[in-house]
């Protein structure tokens, strides 16, 4: 059997024993080790900066998300696009900018705000004319020639603007004249100012006034409000405690139905009427918040508010009570009329 040595220590051999590689291990390793190091920063700085471009991209779409709601992705008209222009200008330089100036002339635009939509869309022409919105085209089966999203909603725009002024009576009705009578409906969230259409709903606009003469109106509530719809008051019943009676009362009369071409727009009072019924109520009316034009024909328009739209959104705006469909939970009541 072979003998062998016992181990008695672990040595590490003289510089003068190391081979040629070890040697230059030693030499340069460093140099290797700080080039490795500078490698790695440079990875690290690349990867940081990439992370830090995506993190800011993210922060900017939070931005614009914010301003557009959650049950609306598209943001559509109900976005507030004066939310949706402030956001265009503090995030101008970043990639939802030119996204947010798109939003708001889309908003503008589908708010019925023409002039203020082809502004918008010319800031985003001129700011970002680099971007896809103006600078990718595509051809639409109505236009041979390739437009960019931007031109394509800028043309729209234009073409509808003109077509609402060759049609205004689509869109809304004529101003009562210079010298129609006015009431001022006084509630307790504000004033409301009302014009009257004497030729257009005769008998309905001389009862109105003969009733705010007579002070009819003063103590009665706004007893069914529905959001979007209209506001309605004048039930000389709201003046009691019964709920159950509201909206069932009148003057004891009723007023016969006119025919006219005024249609239902926002803004306008009409003649609120029973089911049924081809006469109008004797007193009680309401107030559009929106454009029922299935009531075209059927319910008479004699008025229009002149001011007071506010305050007919504050009256709308409020909760409705526990178990109804419409009645106010604290009803807005008319302190007084005057004609003026």
């Amino acid at each position: 059997m072979a003998d062998h040595k016992q181990a008695t220590e672990v040595s590490i051999a003289t510089t003068t024993d190391q081979s040629e590689f070890s040697s230059w291990v030693l030499k340069w390793w460093k140099l290797g080790a700080v080039g490795l190091l500078v490698a790695s920063g440079a990875l690290f700085t690349s990867y940081y900066q990439a992370n830090a471009a995506k993190e800011k991209s993210y922060a900017s779409w939070e931005v614009l998300g914010a301003a557009i709601p959650a049950n609306n992705p598209l943001g559509f008209a109900a976005a507030d696009p004066d939310e949706l222009a402030a956001v265009a200008e503090a995030e101008s330089a970043s990639i939802s900018g030119p996204w947010a100036r798109y939003l708001e002339a889309n908003a503008r635009d589908l708010g019925g705000d023409k002039s203020g939509a082809a502004q918008s869309l010319a800031r985003l022409q001129d700011d970002y004319p680099d971007h896809l919105l103006n600078d990718l085209r595509f051809s639409f089966p109505d236009n041979p020639t390739p437009q960019t999203v931007a031109e394509r909603m800028a043309a729209a725009v234009e073409g509808e603007a003109a077509w609402k002024s060759a049609h205004p009576s689509l869109f809304n009705n004529p101003d009562p004249p210079a010298a129609a009578p006015t009431v001022r409906m006084t509630t307790n969230e504000g004033p409301i100012l009302i014009a009257l259409y004497p030729e257009a709903a005769p008998k309905h606009v001389e009862n109105f006034l003969k009733l705010c003469n007579e002070g009819f109106y003063n103590d009665t509530k706004f007893h069914r409000v529905i959001t979007g719809f209209m506001i309605q008051g004048g039930d000389p019943n709201t003046k009691e405690a019964d709920v159950d009676q509201w909206g069932q009362g009148g003057p004891g009369y009723k007023v016969d139905a006119e025919d006219n071409d005024l249609r239902h727009f926002r803004g306008y009072l009409s003649a609120a009427k029973m089911g049924g019924d081809a006469q109008s109520s004797g007193s009680q009316f309401f107030i559009t918040t929106g454009s029922p034009h299935h009531l075209d024909g059927v319910h008479v328009v004699f008025g229009k508010v002149l001011e007071g739209m506010d305050t007919v959104g504050i009256i709308e705006s409020g909760a409705i009570a526990l178990g109804t469909q419409d009645r106010p939970d604290s009803p807005a009541t008319i302190v007084s009329t005057e004609t003026l």
